[in-house]
């Protein structure tokens, strides 16, 4: 596999989490700051990915529809994790309950918000995760078969 260099900049919180192990320079036990970088950003792309497979076909059509709809705007902060599940309830509730957004994508809000209230945070951020990819490559086709194919839709 090939590797591409890549130049990032992170917090001193952030920096102090990765060298848990060893410094920069520090190559005893063969762990260094790129190393434990690159194996938590592997681990990061494993465990998202599994949380993606296990919402395969968790979400009808017009509620992943409808789920993208309401994240559009949303700003997610690493912070707010724990309580992603109840973030994205309430968004959705809200979204359903002022704007009609359940009526727009005729789907039953107290049966999709039940859904959500299920998720683990792990799952909750998977949502998000999908919901922003799909505003990445709204313009690549079809937008209703972009949410199916990374939603995975019933």
């Amino acid at each position: 596999m090939a590797k591409d260099q890549l130049s990032i900049r992170i917090e001193s919180a952030t920096r102090g989490f990765l060298e848990r192990y060893g410094k920069v320079d520090d190559d005893k036990n063969n762990i260094t700051l790129s190393g434990q970088l690159r194996e938590d950003m592997q681990t990061f792309q494993e465990i998202v990915t599994a949380a993606e497979r296990s919402l395969a076909g968790k979400f009808e059509t017009g509620e992943a529809m409808l789920i993208v709809d309401v994240l559009n705007s949303y700003y997610f902060t690493p912070g707010g994790y724990p309580s992603l599940p109840f973030t994205l309830e309430a968004e959705v509730d809200d979204a359903c309950r002022l704007d009609g957004l359940d009526t727009k994508w005729k789907i039953d809000r107290e049966a999709l918000v039940k859904k959500i209230k299920k998720l683990k945070p792990i799952e909750a951020y998977a949502v998000f995760h999908m919901s922003r990819l799909v505003w990445a490559k709204h313009d690549e086709g079809d937008f209703e078969e972009l949410v199916k194919r990374i939603f995975r839709c019933k």
